[in-house]
């Protein structure tokens, strides 16, 4: 190979010399030309990641101010690609919605049309449910979305689409870079009033494409004043899209967020150069594999000769003797360079991702022993049930302008009244209606599923905790969907809980040693329809002594029905 590469080498300055003469050039000129060229496209590929790190250099100018929108935008795209293109980067987002979508959410309200409230719950579930809001904002895809979203961007915008007759609301994200500016609270910078958003929409009719160019101010959610303007400065507002803005880590007076990507930027970038650098190395090393040495030149040649054909022939393996050449591999124990050495920046990587080193390699064993990489995972934890509580300020945020608008519409299907705070509405549910909302996470620690349910049922046992309360645990402890329509199955008409399973007497003997027992109408000491003599399930009333409403009493006329029958008119158990 050394005379093949020296042949070459001769041939190449030979054709050189023949251009550098036909052209004109003096003898090593072209040489020096072409090593300036590549010096000049290095400075270019320098100066393309200068315009790249422009933020950080603003991050560290004087007082820290917020970005400007140029360099946000750059700091967004150069998050994106390296969120496809970079391994690291990818993997520690992926981790990171996992860890916070993973498990999904179970969503609910309290009110659900029992004991005379309005059924609030039915309005939620409607709005979680509805198609374009699963595909936009509830499904699991685009919780997955939203996720990465701030963590390339550091910014959500969730424009609320609301139908003014029937109080229906669509959500729907702005795209980033369509937000060209937060107009705020003049004497309140922490209060946004309107987002400016500039975009191009393509249209097709007849057959034909075209463009538009739009520009609109959004108000922030939550924003009403008593006059609305229709147009600001000549530019319309869309009084009946409000803009929810998540955003996450800026600064406490900043207005838009950063994305989890840029603190890794620098050096996920000097990683992947490491391991390039080390690469070709290591691809360098490898191609010295012999040294040759021997009494003479022709000895030496003859040897080289030979291992090169030996090569040639592709053949699995050989041997090659001579008699006055010696032939021996070269060691290489101490060039090599570990690997393992470039660790450090990917530590840095993994601190600005806030992902443990051992979860963003994929590999525990290589950092230490088991134990230690699970002890690493607690301030994980801490920092995703963090992020998750962003996302249930913003569920929240939305839900209750769902529940506003469906008593604000004409249309709308709850009833309430409206106060006015200031710029802001206050809806009131009528008749004492709560409209409490219930969003829970599953549990981000290690716990199993046997040490979670001896918990829940040594919880149980204080007799503290509602039945209704320790069944939703159990079916979320053991990972169940649908959580929420199995314990309202469980619920009787008046919304009290029945264990599955329950025979009549059981029932009554239950509800006599709660105090639930009596002569009077229904229930006695309760609400009617509940084990007494009036209309109820197990009375002698209008609604037919526990029939057909009756979920755990038996069918008319058997023995069992009339004793129960006959011990309720008694106030008995049977």
């Amino acid at each position: 190979m050394g005379i093949l590469h020296a042949l070459r080498e001769t041939a190449s300055r030979a054709a050189d010399a023949a251009l550098a003469r036909r052209l004109g050039y003096a003898p090593g000129e072209r040489r020096q030309l072409l090593d300036q060229l590549e010096l000049v496209q290095e400075s270019v590929a320098d100066l393309e990641l200068a315009r790249e790190d422009t933020g950080w250099a603003q991050l560290t100018g004087p007082g820290a101010r917020e970005f400007p929108a140029a360099v946000r935008r750059a700091n967004a795209e150069v998050g994106r690609a390296l969120a496809i293109a970079n391994p690291l980067i990818k993997r520690g987002l992926a981790i990171r919605a996992s860890f916070v979508w993973g498990q999904g959410v179970g969503i609910t309200a309290e009110a659900t049309g029992e004991h005379g409230a309005q059924d609030v719950n039915d309005v939620v579930q409607r709005f979680l449910d509805d198609p374009g809001n699963r595909v936009a904002y509830t499904g699991h895809q685009a919780h997955l979305d939203a996720e990465t979203a701030l963590g390339t961007d550091g910014n959500r915008f969730l424009a609320h689409f609301t139908d003014p007759r029937t109080g229906a609301v669509k959500v729907r994200a702005i795209p980033f870079d369509e937000v060209e500016e937060i107009i705020a609270n003049p004497e309140d910078s922490t209060e946004p009033w309107y987002y400016l958003r500039r975009w191009t929409q393509r249209n097709v009719t007849a057959g034909q494409t075209s463009t538009t160019e739009h520009v609109a101010y959004y108000p922030a959610l939550g924003y009403a004043p008593v006059v609305r303007h229709k147009r600001i400065d000549g530019i319309r507002v869309v009084w009946e899209a409000p803009v929810y803005h998540v955003r996450d880590n800026g600064l406490a007076d900043w207005q838009w967020g950063v994305g989890d990507v840029y603190a890794s930027i620098p050096w996920v970038r000097a990683y992947k150069r490491y391991l390039e650098d080390w690469a070709n190395y290591m691809s360098a090393l490898a191609r010295i594999t012999y040294r040759i040495s021997g009494k003479d030149r022709q000895a030496t040649q003859a040897a080289r000769g030979a291992i090169q054909e030996a090569m040639r022939a592709g053949v699995a393996g050989g041997a090659i003797a001579a008699a006055n050449a010696d032939i021996e591999a070269i060691p290489k124990a101490g060039a090599t360079i570990d690997a393992e050495s470039g660790k450090p920046l990917a530590v840095m990587v993994s601190a600005g991702l806030s992902v443990p080193i051992t979860l963003l390699l994929g590999d525990p064993g290589a950092t230490g022993a088991r134990a230690v990489a699970e002890t690493l995972t607690q301030p994980m934890i801490y920092e995703f049930q963090s992020r998750r509580e962003l996302w249930t300020e913003a569920l929240r945020a939305s839900l209750n302008y769902v529940v506003d608008m469906a008593v604000i519409a004409p249309a709308g299907p709850l009833q309430g009244t409206v106060a006015r705070e200031g710029d802001r509405r206050v809806v009131t549910l009528a008749g004492d209606t709560p409209r409490t909302l219930t969003i829970e996470w599953p549990r981000l620690d290690e716990l199993g599923e046997r040490e979670a349910i001896e918990a829940i049922i040594a919880a149980d046992a204080t007799e503290k905790i509602p039945p209704e309360v320790t069944a939703r645990l159990l079916l979320r402890a053991l990972r169940v969907r649908d959580v929420d329509e199995i314990v309202e199955s469980m619920l009787d008409d008046d919304g009290v809980f029945v264990p599955p399973g329950a025979s009549i007497g059981d029932e009554l003997l239950r509800r006599y040693e709660q105090g639930r027992f009596g002569t009077g109408p229904g229930r006695g000491r309760t609400a009617p329809g509940q084990a007494g003599t009036g209309p109820g399930r197990f009375g002698t009333g209008s609604e037919g002594s526990g029939t057909t409403r009756d979920r755990v009493g038996t069918a008319p006329g058997s023995a069992e029905h009339r004793r129960a029958t006959e011990a309720a008119s008694e106030g008995r158990t049977p």
